[in-house]
């Protein structure tokens, strides 16, 4: 097992997943993002650059570009597995994997990898957030005064808070309780939440603001329905994921 800093264990929140769709989710997440995974191989005391290209459900594995520097390529070779450690926005995973296949038909290799029997997996949220594919066009809906409401774009979701884009300053402070929002999703009912505010950033990619926040007082039929927009979203983001063509020719 690949052993993680007994610190972590004091800050942070820890799994161990075994092969299931919640474990292809945590790891198809960092693909999509540059969360500059470490790689290093067995007895190899270098360690190694590359990104996990692609995450495939059926059949279930991951590709891998070629390791830099290029050295790694052959111990990887010899070897035939590796490990991967990669952090990003608080969301840790470590796993050990083995190669599957090598590509070399291009100047640059790229690998096969069975999907890992077990993944250890560490973040400081209570529950992982999923990102909301834009095209969803999922909206949070929140009032502050009679006056006053804002309408921005969901960008993640968990079984206890979310995340959501405003085109303009959202005036609240943080730790603030505002009751009544509404959550508006495709295929769903409008959703009537309670929410507390976590954190306020602007957003650079429209000069609006990004805020985070927690659940309150989400009960009933209310919390089944939530639930289940959440798992909705997750399976959603599997069903999307690509197969690269090579993967025919096994």
């Amino acid at each position: 097992m690949i052993s993680v800093n007994f610190f972590i264990f004091l800050f942070s929140y820890f799994f161990i997943f075994f092969f299931n769709d919640t474990a292809t989710t945590e790891i198809y997440t960092l693909s999509l993002h540059d969360a500059l995974p470490i790689f290093k191989v067995p007895l190899d005391p270098d360690t190694y650059n590359s990104s996990i290209l692609e995450v495939n459900n059926n059949p279930y594995t991951l590709i891998l570009d070629e390791l830099n520097p290029q050295k790694g390529h052959q111990s990887l070779i010899d070897a035939r597995s590796i490990q991967v450690k990669a952090t990003y926005d608080g969301l840790g995973i470590h796993f050990e994997t083995s190669i599957a296949k090598v590509d070399d038909s291009e100047l640059i290799s790229k690998y096969l990898l069975n999907f890992p029997e077990k993944l250890l997996y560490f973040q400081q949220r209570e529950q992982f957030r999923v990102r909301v594919p834009a095209g969803l066009k999922m909206q949070l809906c929140v009032t502050t005064s009679p006056d006053t409401s804002y309408t921005g774009r969901l960008t993640d979701l968990s079984l206890t808070g979310l995340g959501a884009n405003f085109e303009k300053e959202f005036a609240c402070e943080q730790g603030a309780r505002i009751k009544n929002c509404q959550l508006v999703a495709p295929d769903f009912d409008t959703l009537p939440i309670n929410i507390e505010v976590q954190y306020i950033k602007p957003d650079e990619s429209n000069k609006g603001t990004h805020i985070g926040a927690s659940l309150f007082d989400l009960e009933g039929e209310d919390k089944k329905q939530y639930t289940d927009m959440v798992l909705n979203i997750q399976r959603l983001s599997l069903r999307s994921l690509m197969k690269h063509d090579w993967l025919d020719d096994q």
